[in-house]
């Protein structure tokens, strides 16, 4: 899980790997947003997904607050870093 802040506003990316659908999980949620999950049939989309999410909120001022957080695996999902 990823941490961004901007002013009084977080946003936390996580990523995971549905083993049932067999699609990684990109899981976009905020203090003042909605939740946002996208699904990746191919490791090369998700990674790239993930990596203009990153830029995006970048160039919006966002500012990455930790190091990514590995969280423990759910019953239906693996954990991808």
């Amino acid at each position: 899980m990823w941490t961004f802040r901007r002013g009084e506003s977080i946003v936390w990316l996580q990523t995971s790997y549905d083993i049932t659908s067999h699609e990684f999980v990109l899981l976009m949620t905020g203090s003042d947003r909605s939740p946002k999950s996208e699904r990746f049939r191919t490791i090369r989309k998700f990674r790239a997904r993930v990596l203009e999410v990153e830029r995006q909120l970048t160039a919006d001022h966002w500012m990455q607050i930790a190091s990514p957080e590995v969280l423990p695996n759910e019953s239906s999902r693996a954990v991808v870093h």
